[in-house]
């Protein structure tokens, strides 16, 4: 059965078209099985029908004509169930529907599967033979095992195919939603720019160098050259970025002195080979190294260093380089948007972003976060070659594409746009005051950093402090530990910007999805691996230099709070701890008396749902970090698209075990905050606070949502809600039932999910 399989695939995947793929796989099928006829129905989007669409056994002349409603005939009812269906006799079904112009009469056993893919039915494959008589399990097992392996050929097919659509279709014509993950809100209207990579370096051939000693000059005009860019970009966008996204382009220039890329590149040119050969040979190998590893951030690194090389090269082949017109409201959309290549851009016409690869953490989501443009990632079979220059809408809050959209639908997306730009005035214009609930109950909204630049002093009025600075930004960003007193300027910087708010750094978290490029650490799943607290208590040379920076940094501002990360047991809470004194006795010794900050822990696994209590005991409080823990709960890697659709904050086991972690933190008077994005989420919010929690964290940009949402809205109102929710079984039920509450509160404009709804519902 597999050598059968494998020749399936391979003449589908080479087929030219939908349709000659489609036959190749009915014939094959038909043969393999001797069935008397095979079909397949393929879902159309534009009218939500099953169209047959390729089938040996029925009249040629009903191909293309034979169309089925979702909830029409045995073909509906296979898509409807999604699962095989095998019945003895058809016609004698309750689904049956007949169709003369078929020759189908003549045909009993029948036998449906469905051709799913990430969920999704993309049409109904069928056997049928003139016997009365059911499929036999085998068969069965054939034809289910030959819809899974072609499901993904199939999709890839009806892309080409809808791209063709595309070109031949009028621009007032509604197609269908093409489906990503949102790497940026927001919501924009333009027109489609798609960019490649150009003179991409798996192109330069092995040639050897006539003349070393020139071609290392070659080199050297090439590097300052490039370096003359980047510095160039990121001086014209140093206002729009934030200093923890101006590091990515510090990176590309630190690359640029790298012994590792740079001086390995010269050493291939002192050994023989032609300059761009050289270049290719020693960044290829670098990024191939950090292609092959799990986690994502050195992926990225891998994906950093050829688009450094591409730029270089550009400057070794000045001419191959063809420049771009870029309208106002320009959609750029490429297999992956590089730093370099969303540069080109001038700001004031960049309008969103969408590309086929790429993840929520990915360097283009954070870019496009921190442009304020909308981002969609990870948009599989995107038909790039037919997209220039067509009208597009980015909807960056639920991760979808539309293209060539009709008149009343683009309405409705111009009407929502107005209607976030008349909210977000609404909102900067109240977000100096506090946050309060109706009834007086305070809450604080603190926010989450990575660097201590990373806000201007004007932005910190309107926050509570910090409620996590991420270390781990800073170790990402050099070729070595920092020492300790790189560490403790860092520090020191946040802490005194913030001053006399309280600010919550946490310790070192690398490993997982977040580890160092001169600390790699290979294992087959990270997540469940060497990660977090675990590295530096086995590390504790690098802990102890770490708190001591921290404690130092703290000398005379006293609004330093430690949070350590990952901790899945008592005795990693008892050992840290243990350490801290360690170090404040050598500060003190030193110094002489020393203030001694506040100690806490992350709280993100699985374990502490369950022992709360006990860390709450040692502790000085406790911090519910949602992202790993939901990761964690659902067994959903975020990053995934496959799964991705799977991640979500409110999950009644989610929302359910916050509620337990709260109240055993109560039971022993800790204070319990949240961060991470269930925080920044306004139906998750309001939840949080009624289960108890008083101190949220999130991203600036969340912050004045927030706020205004729970100073409309009175505390006690939101702790019955809260326990409504945890009683029902469902995520959307939680999701519906929160939004029923704002709504009737008046908060409708609020909430971002049911404007977007609304537009739905209407276009």
């Amino acid at each position: 059965m597999l050598k059968i399989l494998h020749s399936i695939v391979q003449e589908v995947s080479s087929a030219p078209n939908l349709d000659s793929a489609m036959r190749i796989i009915v014939e094959r099928v038909r043969s393999s099985m001797a069935a008397d006829l095979c079909s397949i129905y393929l879902f159309n989007p534009i009218d939500g029908s099953y169209l047959l669409t390729a089938s040996t056994g029925l009249k040629p002349e009903a191909i293309g004509h034979i169309s089925l409603k979702p909830d029409e005939g045995l073909i509906g009812y296979v898509a409807e169930e999604k699962r095989p269906i095998n019945i003895t006799n058809a016609q004698q079904h309750q689904r049956f529907r007949f169709f003369p112009q078929s020759g189908e009469e003549s045909f009993h056993g029948f036998l449906g599967i469905p051709i799913i893919q990430h969920g999704q039915v993309l049409g109904v494959i069928v056997a049928q033979q003139k016997a009365k008589r059911e499929f036999s399990e085998d068969e069965v097992a054939f034809l289910v095992t030959v819809s899974a392996q072609l499901a993904g050929v199939i999709a890839h097919a009806k892309s080409t195919q809808f791209s063709h659509q595309l070109k031949s279709r009028k621009s007032n014509t509604s197609l269908n939603q093409l489906h990503g993950l949102s790497g940026a809100p927001g919501i924009a209207i333009g027109k489609a720019v798609v960019v490649y990579p150009s003179l991409g370096l798996d192109t330069i051939p092995d040639r050897r160098t006539a003349n070393p000693a020139i071609d290392l000059q070659l080199l050297e005009m090439a590097i300052q050259n490039t370096r003359r860019d980047i510095e160039a970009k990121l001086h014209q966008l140093e206002p729009l970025l934030r200093k923890e996204t101006q590091a990515l382009f510090e990176a590309y220039l630190a690359m640029l002195e790298s012994d590792t890329l740079i001086g390995a590149t010269r050493q291939e040119i002192e050994s023989g080979l032609w300059v761009a050969t050289a270049l290719r040979v020693s960044f290829s190998k670098q990024a191939n190294i950090l292609a092959g590893m799990d986690d994502l951030y050195l992926r990225q690194r891998g994906s950093d260093i050829l688009d450094l090389g591409r730029q270089i090269l550009n400057h070794l082949e000045p001419g191959a380089r063809k420049p771009l017109h870029y309208p106002s409201q320009t959609i750029l959309i490429g297999e992956e948007i590089t730093p370099s290549l969303l540069v080109e851009v001038p700001p004031n016409k960049l309008a969103a972003i969408v590309q086929c690869r790429g993840a929520v953490a990915s360097h283009s989501a954070i870019l496009a976060q921190t442009l304020g443009i909308p981002a969609v990632m990870g948009i599989s079979n995107l038909p790039l070659r037919y997209l220039d220059g067509l009208e597009v809408i980015v909807d960056g809050y639920r991760g979808q594409v539309q293209l060539k959209p009709d008149r009343l639908t683009k309405q409705n997306y111009q009407q929502l746009i107005r209607t976030e730009e008349s909210l977000q005035n609404l909102l900067n214009s109240a977000r100096q005051k506090p946050c309060r609930t109706l009834d007086g109950a305070t809450v604080q909204l603190q926010v989450n950093l990575g660097l201590a630049g990373q806000m201007a002093p004007a932005e910190t009025s309107f926050t509570d402090g910090v409620g996590l600075f991420r270390t781990e930004t800073l170790f990402q960003q050099m070729e070595r530990f920092p020492s300790e007193q790189e560490q403790y300027q860092s520090y020191r910087d946040i802490l005194q910007v913030f001053h006399p708010k309280p600010v919550c750094i946490r310790t070192l978290d690398i490993g997982g999805d977040k580890p160092l490029s001169y600390f790699p650490i290979a294992e087959e799943n990270p997540f469940l691996g060497w990660r977090g607290i675990r590295i530096s208590l086995d590390h504790p040379e690098v802990f102890h230099v770490q708190l001591h920076a921290l404690m130092r940094a703290n000398l005379g501002l006293d609004n330093l709070h430690i949070s350590i990360p990952m901790i899945s047991q008592l005795a990693e809470i008892n050992q840290a701890l243990c350490i801290a004194d360690q170090v404040r006795d050598e500060l003190i010794s030193r110094y002489g008396e020393f203030p001694a900050p506040q100690i806490g822990i992350m709280a993100e696994v699985p374990a502490a749902i369950f022992q709360c209590r006990q860390y709450a005991k040692r502790a000085d409080f406790v911090s519910i970090g949602t992202n790993d823990l939901t990761q964690y709960l659902l067994a959903v890697d975020r990053n995934n698209s496959r799964v991705a659709k799977l991640y979500d904050h409110l999950h009644p086991a989610v929302l359910t075990a916050i509620a337990n972690m709260v109240a055993d933190c109560q039971l022993e008077n800790t204070p319990v905050s949240v961060c991470g994005e269930m925080a920044g989420d306004p139906l998750a919010a309001v939840l949080l606070v009624g289960l108890g929690v008083h101190s949220l964290s999130m991203p600036i940009m969340r912050i004045p949502r927030i706020k205004w949402i729970l100073n409309h809205l009175d505390s006690r109102a939101m702790v019955e809600h809260s326990q409504l929710c945890l009683e029902l079984d469902t995520t959307s039920a939680i999701r519906e039932q929160t939004k029923a509450f704002l709504i009737a509160n008046d908060l409708r404009p609020m909430i971002e999910s049911s404007l977007l709804e609304t537009h739905a519902a209407q276009g």
